[in-house]
């Protein structure tokens, strides 16, 4: 396998073969600094810039979600006044039954 670049500089190569050009190359990587690949918590401004730029939702603790939360679901259940329409409606034709029943 030939290497492109020269190994001297550091960085990231493709490893290509010359028996069986077809094969696919792999890269490959050597000399690379450590400290580009540690892993650091990201500050506030830079979460909140991030957030802006994929157009996501940021919160700063419990409550913030919370109230995302319920801003998310437009900030209304209707299932608890559909059952009470429901039950009323309920009521009203057990009224009905009785008025009719009588006549």
């Amino acid at each position: 396998m030939a290497v492109t670049p020269a190994v001297h500089a550091p960085g990231i190569g493709r490893l290509v073969s010359k028996a069986n050009p077809a094969r696919p190359p792999l890269l490959a990587v050597w000399n690379l600094d450590p400290n580009e690949g540690a892993v650091t918590a990201a500050s506030v401004d830079e979460m909140r810039t991030l957030a802006e730029r994929l157009n996501i939702s940021y919160s700063d603790g419990a409550e913030d979600y919370q109230r995302m939360d319920r801003d998310r679901r437009l900030g209304a259940e209707i299932w608890q006044p559909l059952l009470l329409a429901v039950l009323a409606l309920l009521f009203f034709e057990v009224l009905l039954q009785q008025r009719i029943s009588r006549a």
